[in-house]
C-alpha cells in the first residue's frame, strides 16, 4: 500500500477539522513544490486578491484575464493601505498569510460598505475599488482596536488554523 492509498482510506475518518488541517497542509506544500516559482509580493497584489476573492464568494466576480483596477490612484491607495495592514500585522510574513490577510481586508470593506445601507453604494467591483482607501476604516469597524494593537497576525493565525478563511486560489 503505498502512502496515496493509505490517506484515501482514512480520509472518511477524518473530522471536519483535520480535513480543513489536511487541505492546509497540502495547499502549503503544493505551493513549495509547483515547479512554476510563486510571484514575490512585488508581482502579486495581495489586497487586490482578497478583493477579487471577496467578490467570488458573493457571486459578483467574473474573472476576465489580465484585467487589474484603473481607477485613478488605484496604486497610490492600495499601497498606503497595505501599509497600514502590514503595520498592523507584524507576525505575517508568509505569502499565504498575506493573501488570508487581503481576504481579511476586502470581507471587512465589503461589511462596512453594506453597512451604509445606501443603494447607491451596494458592494461591487466598482465600490470595492473605488473606496480602497476606507479599508483600515473597515478593518476599525469590523475588528475594533485591533490596528493600534497591532494584532491582526494572530487574527490570521487564528483564521488559518480554523480553516477560516481560504486563500488556496
Amino acid at each position: 500500500m503505498n502512502a496515496y492509498d493509505a490517506i484515501m482510506e482514512l480520509f472518511p475518518k477524518l473530522s471536519r477539522d483535520e480535513v480543513v488541517q489536511l487541505k492546509n497542509h497540502c495547499t502549503y506544500r503544493l505551493q513549495n513544490m509547483s515547479a512554476k516559482p510563486r510571484p514575490t509580493l512585488a508581482e502579486e497584489d495581495w489586497l487586490w486578491h482578497g478583493i477579487k476573492t471577496e467578490l467570488t464568494k458573493r457571486g459578483m466576480y467574473v474573472k476576465v484575464r489580465g484585467w487589474y483596477p484603473r481607477e485613478a490612484g488605484w496604486q497610490t491607495k492600495s499601497d498606503e493601505v497595505k501599509q497600514i495592514i502590514r503595520n498592523a500585522a507584524p507576525g505575517v510574513t508568509a505569502y499565504i498569510e498575506l493573501q488570508m490577510l487581503g481576504e481579511l481586508a476586502a470581507e471587512a470593506l465589503a461589511d462596512y460598505i453594506e453597512s451604509w445601507n445606501k443603494r447607491e453604494y451596494a458592494v461591487s467591483l466598482q465600490h470595492m475599488v473605488r473606496f480602497v482607501h476606507l479599508v483600515p476604516d473597515a478593518l476599525e469597524y469590523c475588528y475594533p482596536g485591533y490596528i493600534p494593537a497591532k494584532s491582526y497576525d494572530f487574527v490570521v493565525k487564528h483564521l488559518k488554523r480554523t480553516g477560516q478563511l481560504d486563500a488556496t486560489r
